[in-house]
């Protein structure tokens, strides 16, 4: 966890980055501008009306930090000045909060979350959507969008952890926890672990002269899908590749932020203490796919090449 996440990590600390980001934001704005009046900041950052105590804490921790610089008169704290430090805090802050699979990873684990304590209270949501509403519904205080939602439920449905109702018109109706999902939140794992999925058996049946049924994740059956260190160096050193072809190629920027994302839950699983060959080939894949929606020939076939070369070698 970075200094900034840290500082984040409570309401205390996220209000004055809040703050920051906006004074920065307003300064960049308006050409020569240095110095903001409080009820600006306020405005900018949704806090309007905020408690002056409360202000006043805030601009002087900002001060502490080294963020900004203000002379307090007897009337109080009215306005901030921005400094270099400050400035590039606020950048940092930005860009943290804007991450795609930092926001994926919150939405999903702590939407899950959020069902597991209504199944305590013995209380239901009628939509899924309800969560955008909790206080849960933004990373460091970005709201978390429609898209991010959908994301995540398709990733936590696809793992047996959460069921409901999806509909033609896209909400997701009465919403629950799974039995595997109020496991996985009560052991205090992660819904990107590697084996953090329901634990079904799968049963694969392959026709043909000889043909044979395998259970995936069956209790009976031993299936090696694990990787060597140097296929997991591979897998990481494609998904650098990959990243460099999004960047160089005038890749379109919502097809960056789609692929980046699977880049995220590619590493996630490279990461692994024991990282699924099966896993990692099905997310090359998604990925592959994320960056055909670029319709850049020379982007698709860079990218596949590099995508192809890794599987292989699984």
């Amino acid at each position: 966890m970075s200094d900034i996440e840290a500082i984040a990590s409570s309401a205390s600390g996220l209000r004055p980055l809040r703050f920051l980001v906006a004074l920065a934001e307003l300064i960049d704005e308006t050409p020569g501008l240095v110095e903001v009046w409080r009820d600006g900041i306020l405005e900018r950052a949704g806090e309007p009306g905020l408690d002056y105590q409360v202000w006043a804490e805030d601009a002087r921790a900002m001060d502490r930090n080294g963020w900004v610089r203000f002379e307090e008169s007897i009337a109080g704290i009215d306005s901030l000045r921005l400094t270099q430090h400050g400035r590039d805090t606020a950048a940092e802050f930005a860009k943290l909060r804007e991450s795609p699979w930092d926001r994926t990873r919150h939405t999903a684990e702590a939407s899950l979350q959020w069902l597991h304590a209504l199944e305590l209270r013995e209380q239901t949501a009628q939509q899924f959507d309800e969560f955008l509403a909790t206080p849960e519904g933004a990373y460091l205080g970005a709201p978390l969008t429609q898209t991010e939602l959908k994301r995540a439920w398709e990733h936590l449905a696809d793992k047996g952890l959460v069921r409901g109702t999806k509909t033609m018109q896209g909400p997701v109706l009465r919403p629950s926890i799974t039995p595997a999902g109020s496991m996985l939140v009560e052991a205090g794992r992660s819904v990107y672990d590697s084996d953090s999925g329901s634990g079904s058996v799968t049963h694969i049946n392959a026709q043909g002269a000889h043909g044979f049924n395998m259970a995936v994740n069956s209790p009976y059956a031993t299936q090696t899908n694990t990787l060597t260190t140097e296929q997991v160096n591979h897998v990481k050193q494609t998904v650098d590749a990959l990243r460099g072809v999004l960047a160089n190629f005038g890749v379109p920027e919502n097809v960056k932020a789609e692929a980046e994302i699977v880049l995220g839950e590619i590493e996630e699983e490279a990461a692994a203490r024991a990282p699924h060959s099966g896993k990692l080939k099905e997310r090359l894949t998604a990925v592959g796919a994320a960056i055909g929606q670029a319709g850049l020939a020379v982007v698709t076939t860079t990218a596949n090449a590099l995508i192809q070369h890794a599987m292989q070698g699984m």
